[in-house]
């Protein structure tokens, strides 16, 4: 019988940037170490039945989101935002969004320099960061979003 990971393909082939957060002791700090898939992300439930690899998943989803974020951006955290005037507003809807994993969307508008950016990439590492926030999310910028709707629009999804 072929191994799983000759069958599935692994499930996120993010960007490796080198920025996954810390782990705790014990939590797994790459795919490649985890002992439920040996690092295809998949497990065998029955013969010909499989599902994503629980033990793995959230550092799948972790580095998902950062490979999402162009380096540059990774400076971006709550701790290095200065609100200016009329943001300050923005900035505690997105740290209280980024510690509330009940929350499933975050829409922030606003005027050109007032930190939209910012405070969407810091919501991002906070919940890279801190995986009981629920999932950090994807970085998409809006050229990218549309180019995604119209693809799902094509495929009529």
């Amino acid at each position: 019988m072929e191994h799983i990971r000759n069958i599935l393909p692994n499930p996120l082939s993010p960007k490796q940037n080198g920025n996954v957060s810390s782990a705790s002791p014990g939590e797994l700090t790459t795919p490649a170490e985890c002992p439920q898939c040996d690092g295809t992300g998949w497990t065998q439930i029955t013969q010909g039945t499989v599902e994503s690899c629980s033990a793995c998943q959230p550092l799948r989803r972790r580095q998902a989101a950062l490979a999402s974020l162009p380096m540059p951006l990774h400076a971006m955290t709550f701790a290095a935002f200065k609100p200016g005037p009329g943001s300050r507003k923005g900035y505690d809807a997105a740290l209280a969004f980024a510690h509330n994993a009940s929350c499933s969307w975050l829409l922030l508008a606003g005027d050109k320099g007032t930190g939209k950016t910012h405070l969407a990439v810091a919501t991002i590492l906070e919940r890279t960061e801190h995986a009981e926030y629920g999932d950090p999310g994807k970085f998409i910028v809006y050229p990218e979003l549309l180019a995604e709707l119209r693809v799902g629009v094509g495929n009529g999804t």
